[in-house]
Protein backbone atom coordinates (compact mmCIF):
# COMPACT_ATOMS: atom_id res chain seq x y z
CA UNK A 1 0.00 0.00 0.00
CA UNK A 2 1.46 3.34 -1.09
CA UNK A 3 1.04 6.28 1.23
CA UNK A 4 0.34 9.58 -0.52
CA UNK A 5 1.99 12.55 1.10
CA UNK A 6 -0.12 15.67 1.39
CA UNK A 7 1.70 18.70 0.02
CA UNK A 8 0.56 21.88 1.67
CA UNK A 9 0.80 25.15 -0.19
CA UNK A 10 3.55 27.40 1.10
CA UNK A 11 2.20 30.37 3.04
CA UNK A 12 2.48 33.65 1.25
CA UNK A 13 5.54 35.66 2.18
CA UNK A 14 5.31 39.01 3.87
CA UNK A 15 6.29 40.67 0.58
CA UNK A 16 3.48 38.94 -1.31
CA UNK A 17 0.96 40.03 1.31
CA UNK A 18 2.08 43.53 2.17
CA UNK A 19 3.75 45.01 -0.92
CA UNK A 20 0.63 45.06 -3.17
CA UNK A 21 -1.23 46.95 -0.46
CA UNK A 22 1.64 49.42 -0.16
CA UNK A 23 1.75 49.96 -3.93
CA UNK A 24 -2.00 50.56 -4.05
CA UNK A 25 -1.55 53.51 -1.68
CA UNK A 26 1.25 55.16 -3.64
CA UNK A 27 0.98 57.65 -6.46
CA UNK A 28 1.58 55.97 -9.82
CA UNK A 29 4.96 57.67 -10.26
CA UNK A 30 6.15 56.48 -6.84
CA UNK A 31 4.75 52.99 -7.49
CA UNK A 32 6.78 52.64 -10.69
CA UNK A 33 9.92 53.85 -8.89
CA UNK A 34 9.34 51.32 -6.10
CA UNK A 35 9.09 48.52 -8.66
CA UNK A 36 12.74 49.04 -9.56
CA UNK A 37 13.76 48.04 -6.01
CA UNK A 38 13.58 44.30 -6.62
CA UNK A 39 12.01 41.56 -8.72
CA UNK A 40 9.57 40.78 -5.91
CA UNK A 41 8.27 44.36 -5.92
CA UNK A 42 7.96 44.32 -9.71
CA UNK A 43 5.95 41.08 -9.57
CA UNK A 44 3.79 42.50 -6.79
CA UNK A 45 2.99 45.51 -9.00
CA UNK A 46 1.30 43.15 -11.45
CA UNK A 47 -1.05 41.69 -8.84
CA UNK A 48 -4.69 42.74 -8.86
CA UNK A 49 -4.40 43.87 -5.24
CA UNK A 50 -1.80 46.46 -6.20
CA UNK A 51 -4.43 48.27 -8.29
CA UNK A 52 -7.49 47.75 -6.12
CA UNK A 53 -8.51 51.13 -4.78
CA UNK A 54 -6.13 53.06 -7.07
CA UNK A 55 -7.83 56.17 -8.44
CA UNK A 56 -6.73 57.24 -11.92
CA UNK A 57 -8.00 60.58 -13.10
CA UNK A 58 -7.99 62.77 -16.19
CA UNK A 59 -8.79 65.88 -14.24
CA UNK A 60 -7.18 69.21 -14.93
CA UNK A 61 -7.14 72.28 -12.68
CA UNK A 62 -9.63 75.00 -13.50
CA UNK A 63 -6.94 77.57 -14.27
CA UNK A 64 -5.90 79.39 -17.41
CA UNK A 65 -4.06 77.40 -20.05
CA UNK A 66 -0.87 79.42 -19.55
CA UNK A 67 -0.87 78.85 -15.80
CA UNK A 68 -1.63 75.16 -16.29
CA UNK A 69 1.29 74.72 -18.72
CA UNK A 70 3.58 76.31 -16.15
CA UNK A 71 2.54 73.83 -13.45
CA UNK A 72 2.00 70.84 -15.75
CA UNK A 73 4.98 68.85 -14.45
CA UNK A 74 4.34 69.49 -10.78
CA UNK A 75 3.89 66.07 -9.18
CA UNK A 76 1.80 67.59 -6.39
CA UNK A 77 -1.01 68.51 -8.78
CA UNK A 78 -3.24 65.51 -9.45
CA UNK A 79 -0.34 62.97 -9.31
CA UNK A 80 -2.55 60.16 -10.64
CA UNK A 81 -3.99 62.20 -13.48
CA UNK A 82 -3.11 61.12 -17.00
CA UNK A 83 -3.00 64.83 -17.86
CA UNK A 84 0.03 65.41 -15.60
CA UNK A 85 1.86 62.19 -16.56
CA UNK A 86 4.48 62.38 -19.28
CA UNK A 87 4.01 60.23 -22.39
CA UNK A 88 6.50 57.55 -21.33
CA UNK A 89 4.90 57.06 -17.92
CA UNK A 90 1.40 56.99 -19.39
CA UNK A 91 2.40 54.33 -21.92
CA UNK A 92 4.10 52.23 -19.20
CA UNK A 93 0.96 52.54 -17.07
CA UNK A 94 -1.35 51.36 -19.86
CA UNK A 95 0.89 48.40 -20.70
CA UNK A 96 1.16 47.48 -17.02
CA UNK A 97 -2.63 47.53 -16.64
CA UNK A 98 -2.96 45.30 -19.70
CA UNK A 99 -0.58 42.73 -18.18
CA UNK A 100 -2.56 42.80 -14.92
CA UNK A 101 -5.79 42.15 -16.84
CA UNK A 102 -4.26 39.30 -18.84
CA UNK A 103 -2.50 37.68 -15.87
CA UNK A 104 -5.65 37.67 -13.75
CA UNK A 105 -8.24 37.12 -16.51
CA UNK A 106 -10.15 40.30 -15.70
CA UNK A 107 -11.58 42.78 -18.18
CA UNK A 108 -11.05 46.04 -16.32
CA UNK A 109 -8.31 47.57 -14.11
CA UNK A 110 -8.43 49.32 -11.68
CA UNK A 111 -11.28 46.97 -10.78
CA UNK A 112 -14.79 48.21 -10.13
CA UNK A 113 -15.24 49.34 -6.54
CA UNK A 114 -17.33 47.39 -4.08
CA UNK A 115 -20.97 48.31 -3.71
CA UNK A 116 -21.44 51.24 -1.37
CA UNK A 117 -17.91 52.57 -1.83
CA UNK A 118 -17.58 56.33 -1.80
CA UNK A 119 -16.95 58.25 -5.01
CA UNK A 120 -13.44 59.12 -3.83
CA UNK A 121 -12.53 55.40 -3.83
CA UNK A 122 -13.64 54.86 -7.44
CA UNK A 123 -11.35 55.32 -10.42
CA UNK A 124 -12.69 57.66 -13.15
CA UNK A 125 -10.18 56.22 -15.66
CA UNK A 126 -9.71 52.49 -16.36
CA UNK A 127 -8.19 50.12 -18.86
CA UNK A 128 -11.02 48.05 -20.32
CA UNK A 129 -11.07 45.00 -22.60
CA UNK A 130 -13.53 45.01 -25.51
CA UNK A 131 -13.64 42.66 -28.48
CA UNK A 132 -14.72 43.41 -32.04
CA UNK A 133 -15.10 40.47 -34.38
CA UNK A 134 -12.51 37.90 -33.28
CA UNK A 135 -9.97 40.46 -32.09
CA UNK A 136 -9.42 41.56 -28.48
CA UNK A 137 -8.59 45.20 -27.77
CA UNK A 138 -7.63 47.22 -24.68
CA UNK A 139 -8.84 50.76 -24.09
CA UNK A 140 -7.83 53.44 -21.62
CA UNK A 141 -11.13 55.27 -21.15
CA UNK A 142 -13.50 57.01 -18.75
CA UNK A 143 -15.35 54.84 -16.23
CA UNK A 144 -18.95 55.45 -17.30
CA UNK A 145 -20.02 52.25 -15.54
CA UNK A 146 -19.67 53.89 -12.13
CA UNK A 147 -19.70 57.60 -12.89
CA UNK A 148 -22.38 57.67 -15.57
CA UNK A 149 -22.38 59.98 -18.55
CA UNK A 150 -23.22 63.33 -17.02
CA UNK A 151 -21.62 63.28 -13.57
CA UNK A 152 -22.17 66.74 -12.10
CA UNK A 153 -18.65 67.11 -10.72
CA UNK A 154 -16.85 65.82 -13.81
CA UNK A 155 -18.81 67.04 -16.82
CA UNK A 156 -16.59 70.09 -17.24
CA UNK A 157 -13.31 68.80 -15.77
CA UNK A 158 -12.95 65.69 -17.95
CA UNK A 159 -12.57 65.78 -21.72
CA UNK A 160 -15.85 64.57 -23.23
CA UNK A 161 -13.88 62.54 -25.78
CA UNK A 162 -12.61 60.18 -23.05
CA UNK A 163 -16.13 58.76 -22.74
CA UNK A 164 -17.07 56.03 -25.22
CA UNK A 165 -20.45 56.89 -26.76
CA UNK A 166 -22.62 54.29 -28.49
CA UNK A 167 -21.86 55.12 -32.16
CA UNK A 168 -18.15 54.34 -31.78
CA UNK A 169 -18.30 50.66 -30.70
CA UNK A 170 -21.22 50.10 -33.06
CA UNK A 171 -19.18 51.43 -36.01
CA UNK A 172 -16.24 49.26 -34.91
CA UNK A 173 -18.53 46.24 -34.96
CA UNK A 174 -19.86 47.22 -38.37
CA UNK A 175 -16.43 47.31 -39.98
CA UNK A 176 -15.26 44.17 -38.13
CA UNK A 177 -18.39 42.02 -38.43
CA UNK A 178 -20.34 43.16 -41.52
CA UNK A 179 -18.28 41.11 -44.03
CA UNK A 180 -19.01 37.89 -42.10
CA UNK A 181 -22.73 38.73 -42.18
CA UNK A 182 -22.71 39.09 -45.94
CA UNK A 183 -22.58 42.88 -45.89
CA UNK A 184 -19.80 45.26 -46.77
CA UNK A 185 -19.32 48.89 -45.78
CA UNK A 186 -19.66 51.35 -48.64
CA UNK A 187 -16.29 51.82 -50.27
CA UNK A 188 -15.46 48.13 -50.06
CA UNK A 189 -12.56 46.44 -48.31
CA UNK A 190 -10.28 48.41 -45.98
CA UNK A 191 -7.11 46.68 -47.18
CA UNK A 192 -4.48 49.25 -48.19
CA UNK A 193 -6.91 52.17 -47.71
CA UNK A 194 -5.84 55.45 -46.16
CA UNK A 195 -8.24 56.56 -43.41
CA UNK A 196 -8.84 59.91 -41.71
CA UNK A 197 -10.82 59.83 -38.48
CA UNK A 198 -12.46 63.02 -37.23
CA UNK A 199 -13.12 63.44 -33.51
CA UNK A 200 -11.62 60.06 -32.48
CA UNK A 201 -12.26 60.18 -28.75
CA UNK A 202 -10.03 57.47 -27.27
CA UNK A 203 -8.99 56.34 -30.75
CA UNK A 204 -11.14 53.22 -30.75
CA UNK A 205 -12.46 53.36 -34.32
CA UNK A 206 -9.13 54.37 -35.84
CA UNK A 207 -7.25 51.58 -34.06
CA UNK A 208 -9.80 48.96 -35.14
CA UNK A 209 -9.60 50.10 -38.78
CA UNK A 210 -5.80 49.97 -38.61
CA UNK A 211 -5.92 46.42 -37.28
CA UNK A 212 -8.42 45.50 -40.03
CA UNK A 213 -5.88 46.34 -42.72
CA UNK A 214 -5.90 50.08 -43.43
CA UNK A 215 -2.49 51.18 -44.69
CA UNK A 216 -2.52 54.51 -42.86
CA UNK A 217 -4.85 55.88 -40.21
CA UNK A 218 -4.69 59.53 -39.15
CA UNK A 219 -6.82 60.34 -36.11
CA UNK A 220 -7.53 64.03 -35.51
CA UNK A 221 -9.05 66.06 -32.72
CA UNK A 222 -8.70 69.54 -31.27
CA UNK A 223 -8.16 68.33 -27.69
CA UNK A 224 -4.56 67.42 -26.79
CA UNK A 225 -5.58 65.13 -23.91
CA UNK A 226 -7.85 63.14 -26.19
CA UNK A 227 -5.06 62.81 -28.77
CA UNK A 228 -2.61 61.56 -26.12
CA UNK A 229 -5.02 58.86 -25.00
CA UNK A 230 -5.73 57.87 -28.62
CA UNK A 231 -1.99 57.57 -29.23
CA UNK A 232 -1.50 55.43 -26.11
CA UNK A 233 -4.40 53.15 -27.06
CA UNK A 234 -2.84 52.67 -30.50
CA UNK A 235 0.43 51.56 -28.89
CA UNK A 236 -1.27 49.28 -26.36
CA UNK A 237 -3.09 47.57 -29.25
CA UNK A 238 0.02 47.35 -31.49
CA UNK A 239 -1.48 49.58 -34.18
CA UNK A 240 1.80 51.03 -35.43
CA UNK A 241 0.23 52.64 -38.52
CA UNK A 242 -1.93 55.03 -36.47
CA UNK A 243 -0.86 58.69 -36.36
CA UNK A 244 -2.42 61.52 -34.35
CA UNK A 245 -2.68 65.19 -35.28
CA UNK A 246 -4.53 68.24 -34.03
CA UNK A 247 -7.31 69.40 -36.34
CA UNK A 248 -10.52 71.33 -35.73
CA UNK A 249 -13.60 71.12 -37.95
CA UNK A 250 -14.11 73.71 -40.67
CA UNK A 251 -12.64 75.06 -43.91
CA UNK A 252 -10.10 77.40 -42.28
CA UNK A 253 -8.59 74.69 -40.06
CA UNK A 254 -8.50 72.29 -43.02
CA UNK A 255 -6.67 74.81 -45.20
CA UNK A 256 -4.03 75.44 -42.52
CA UNK A 257 -3.54 71.70 -42.01
CA UNK A 258 -3.24 70.98 -45.73
CA UNK A 259 -0.57 73.64 -46.07
CA UNK A 260 1.62 71.27 -44.02
CA UNK A 261 0.19 67.91 -45.14
CA UNK A 262 -1.67 67.81 -48.47
CA UNK A 263 -2.65 64.14 -48.16
CA UNK A 264 -6.07 63.02 -49.36
CA UNK A 265 -7.80 59.94 -47.97
CA UNK A 266 -9.71 56.98 -49.39
CA UNK A 267 -12.07 56.95 -46.43
CA UNK A 268 -13.08 59.45 -43.75
CA UNK A 269 -14.90 58.25 -40.64
CA UNK A 270 -16.50 59.85 -37.61
CA UNK A 271 -18.38 58.41 -34.63
CA UNK A 272 -20.83 60.73 -32.85
CA UNK A 273 -19.05 63.82 -34.14
CA UNK A 274 -22.38 65.46 -35.08
CA UNK A 275 -23.99 66.41 -31.79
CA UNK A 276 -25.97 69.40 -33.10
CA UNK A 277 -27.09 70.59 -36.52
CA UNK A 278 -24.63 73.49 -36.30
CA UNK A 279 -21.72 71.03 -36.55
CA UNK A 280 -22.87 69.46 -39.84
CA UNK A 281 -21.53 72.23 -42.10
CA UNK A 282 -18.02 72.42 -40.52
CA UNK A 283 -17.78 68.62 -40.70
CA UNK A 284 -18.60 68.58 -44.42
CA UNK A 285 -16.14 71.44 -45.01
CA UNK A 286 -13.45 69.22 -43.50
CA UNK A 287 -14.56 66.13 -45.42
CA UNK A 288 -14.64 68.06 -48.69
CA UNK A 289 -11.04 69.21 -48.14
CA UNK A 290 -9.59 65.77 -47.36
CA UNK A 291 -11.62 63.11 -49.23
CA UNK A 292 -10.32 61.66 -52.50
CA UNK A 293 -12.58 61.52 -55.53
CA UNK A 294 -14.35 58.18 -55.27
CA UNK A 295 -13.72 58.06 -51.51
CA UNK A 296 -16.33 57.40 -48.82
CA UNK A 297 -17.34 59.36 -45.73
CA UNK A 298 -18.93 57.18 -43.02
CA UNK A 299 -20.56 58.83 -39.99
CA UNK A 300 -22.28 57.08 -37.09
CA UNK A 301 -24.62 59.09 -34.90
CA UNK A 302 -27.71 59.14 -32.72
CA UNK A 303 -30.34 61.53 -34.02
CA UNK A 304 -30.96 63.65 -30.95
CA UNK A 305 -32.59 66.42 -32.96
CA UNK A 306 -35.07 66.15 -35.85
CA UNK A 307 -33.19 68.92 -37.62
CA UNK A 308 -30.15 66.62 -38.09
CA UNK A 309 -31.49 64.75 -41.11
CA UNK A 310 -32.65 67.91 -42.89
CA UNK A 311 -29.32 69.64 -42.27
CA UNK A 312 -27.43 66.60 -43.58
CA UNK A 313 -29.53 66.67 -46.74
CA UNK A 314 -29.08 70.39 -47.37
CA UNK A 315 -25.35 70.55 -46.62
CA UNK A 316 -24.32 67.39 -48.48
CA UNK A 317 -26.16 68.66 -51.57
CA UNK A 318 -24.38 72.01 -51.27
CA UNK A 319 -20.96 70.34 -51.11
CA UNK A 320 -21.70 67.94 -53.96
CA UNK A 321 -22.13 64.73 -51.94
CA UNK A 322 -24.82 62.08 -52.14
CA UNK A 323 -26.01 59.54 -49.62
CA UNK A 324 -25.07 56.07 -50.87
CA UNK A 325 -25.96 53.96 -47.83
CA UNK A 326 -27.84 54.33 -44.55
CA UNK A 327 -29.03 51.92 -41.89
CA UNK A 328 -29.65 51.36 -38.20
CA UNK A 329 -26.49 49.51 -37.20
CA UNK A 330 -28.13 47.24 -34.64
CA UNK A 331 -30.49 45.88 -37.31
CA UNK A 332 -27.70 45.60 -39.89
CA UNK A 333 -25.68 43.61 -37.35
CA UNK A 334 -28.79 41.49 -36.65
CA UNK A 335 -29.00 42.53 -33.01
CA UNK A 336 -32.51 43.91 -32.99
CA UNK A 337 -35.07 45.86 -34.99
CA UNK A 338 -34.75 49.62 -35.46
CA UNK A 339 -36.57 51.67 -32.83
CA UNK A 340 -40.10 52.77 -33.53
CA UNK A 341 -40.41 56.40 -34.48
CA UNK A 342 -42.79 57.84 -31.91
CA UNK A 343 -44.34 61.19 -32.84
CA UNK A 344 -43.39 63.87 -30.31
CA UNK A 345 -46.23 64.76 -27.99
CA UNK A 346 -47.01 68.18 -26.66
CA UNK A 347 -45.40 71.54 -27.22
CA UNK A 348 -43.44 74.07 -25.28
CA UNK A 349 -40.42 73.92 -22.94
CA UNK A 350 -41.64 70.92 -20.92
CA UNK A 351 -42.13 68.79 -24.03
CA UNK A 352 -38.74 69.85 -25.38
CA UNK A 353 -37.08 68.91 -22.08
CA UNK A 354 -38.76 65.51 -22.10
CA UNK A 355 -37.54 64.78 -25.63
CA UNK A 356 -34.01 65.81 -24.62
CA UNK A 357 -34.03 63.60 -21.52
CA UNK A 358 -35.21 60.64 -23.58
CA UNK A 359 -31.96 60.87 -25.54
CA UNK A 360 -29.73 60.67 -22.44
CA UNK A 361 -28.48 57.12 -21.74
CA UNK A 362 -28.96 55.43 -18.41
CA UNK A 363 -26.40 56.48 -15.84
CA UNK A 364 -25.56 52.88 -15.06
CA UNK A 365 -24.99 51.74 -18.63
CA UNK A 366 -21.50 51.61 -20.09
CA UNK A 367 -20.98 50.94 -23.79
CA UNK A 368 -24.48 49.72 -24.52
CA UNK A 369 -26.36 53.02 -24.32
CA UNK A 370 -28.87 53.58 -27.08
CA UNK A 371 -27.22 51.01 -29.37
CA UNK A 372 -30.49 50.44 -31.19
CA UNK A 373 -30.71 54.14 -32.09
CA UNK A 374 -27.29 54.39 -33.74
CA UNK A 375 -27.53 55.19 -37.45
CA UNK A 376 -24.92 55.01 -40.18
CA UNK A 377 -24.85 57.46 -43.09
CA UNK A 378 -22.28 56.99 -45.88
CA UNK A 379 -21.57 59.62 -48.52
CA UNK A 380 -19.61 59.97 -51.75
CA UNK A 381 -19.06 62.85 -54.10
CA UNK A 382 -21.56 63.06 -56.94
CA UNK A 383 -20.06 61.99 -60.24
CA UNK A 384 -20.72 64.20 -63.31
CA UNK A 385 -22.81 62.57 -66.01
CA UNK A 386 -20.89 61.43 -69.09
CA UNK A 387 -22.20 62.05 -72.65
CA UNK A 388 -23.88 58.61 -72.86
CA UNK A 389 -25.79 59.16 -69.63
CA UNK A 390 -26.88 62.62 -70.76
CA UNK A 391 -28.22 61.22 -74.05
CA UNK A 392 -30.16 58.50 -72.25
CA UNK A 393 -31.59 61.04 -69.86
CA UNK A 394 -32.70 63.33 -72.73
CA UNK A 395 -34.28 60.37 -74.56
CA UNK A 396 -36.31 59.57 -71.44
CA UNK A 397 -37.54 63.15 -71.33
CA UNK A 398 -38.72 62.88 -74.94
Amino acid sequence: MVAHATVEAEPASAVELVVPQVLARLAVTDSFCACTASRAWRQASESLEAWTGVVLSAQHPTVTIGAWEAMRDASTVYPNSIVTMNDKLLQCLALKLRRVCENHSVSVVPPQSTEGASTSDRSPMQLRQISFGKAVYWWLCYNTKEFGWFDKERTNTFAIGLKVWAPCPMLCRWFAEAPALGGLPAGGCLKECSVLELGPGIGMLGVVLARLGASRVLVTDNNPTVLRVASINARVNSASNVEVARLAFGADAAAKFRAKDASLFDRIVGADIVYSKDVVRPVFETVSAFLKDGGTFSVGFVQRDKAFALEFEVVCEEFGFELVHSCFLAKALRDTHPPEVIPPGGHGMLADLRRFLDCIPNRGSCLGETDDKVQLFEYRRKQPLDDTQVCVYLDELD
